[in-house]
């Protein structure tokens, strides 16, 4: 695999080489012993959505709650939000 370095680093220092590792398959996902179990995660935020990611690939199942309007209410408050820049700090992405 050949790799180019960016132009703002045309060369590495000296004493410094460069190495590409092999893809990895990914390791296999431990069970918890959790399965049965449900999880409340407060916020949908990008920590909440990928701590219910992790969860539920673990096969435990999580609510997530998150303020804001309900789904369809929600997709007009951030239609507002892309269009027009109106943020409703209580109903967002």
């Amino acid at each position: 695999m050949r790799v180019d370095l960016p132009h703002s680093l045309p060369s590495l220092p000296d004493g410094v080489r460069a190495y590409v590792a092999d893809a990895l398959d990914p390791l296999p996902l431990p069970r918890s012993g959790l399965e049965n179990e449900r999880v409340v995660i407060v916020g949908a935020g990008p920590c909440g959505l990928f701590a219910a990611l992790g969860l539920a690939e673990r096969g435990i199942k999580t609510i997530i709650l998150d303020r804001g309007q309900a789904v369809k209410p929600r997709a007009k408050d951030v239609s507002r939000l892309m269009g027009k820049g109106q943020l409703d700090p209580d109903s967002n992405l």
